[in-house]
């Protein structure tokens, strides 16, 4: 993706909060706590947010997510992510299934390491690249 792109698109958020440094340092907290959360992810380029799995070995680099389930993309493209207290879907034979998901333990392994924009909501927790 072009940074003539990037550069236009960013323009329309009023704030960005977050570096390389600060998504690898959040990515490395799914990483090293061996955490498993379903999520979305919101991309600064695209109206729909995507099904993203936050799980250990994402294969981190210093500035994008090499192992993307769509392409390989920089962290900078992220607006946010959102972590669902409870994911629904379907098994294989169609049977719906809930999985619960510890907000609070991940929002507290953030905390940690570091200062993040977070939304914190009986029903999900917000990780914000960009606001506007």
């Amino acid at each position: 993706m072009s940074d003539q792109k990037y550069r236009k698109l960013s323009l329309q958020y009023s704030q960005s909060y977050m570096s390389n440094a600060k998504w690898r340092k959040f990515f490395s907290v799914i990483d090293k706590n061996d955490f498993f959360y379903h999520a979305q992810m919101k991309v600064i380029d695209d109206e729909e947010a995507f099904d993203y799995p936050l799980e250990k070995g994402l294969g981190l680099d210093e500035t994008h997510l090499p192992d993307s389930k769509t392409t390989p993309f920089e962290y900078k493209w992220i607006q946010w992510i959102k972590v669902p207290k409870v994911h629904k879907y379907y098994l294989g034979n169609g049977v719906p299934f809930t999985k619960e998901q510890d907000l609070s333990l991940l929002n507290e392994a953030l905390a940690k390491v570091g200062q993040f924009m977070t939304d914190l909501t009986d029903n999900s927790l917000t990780i914000y690249g960009y606001k506007k």
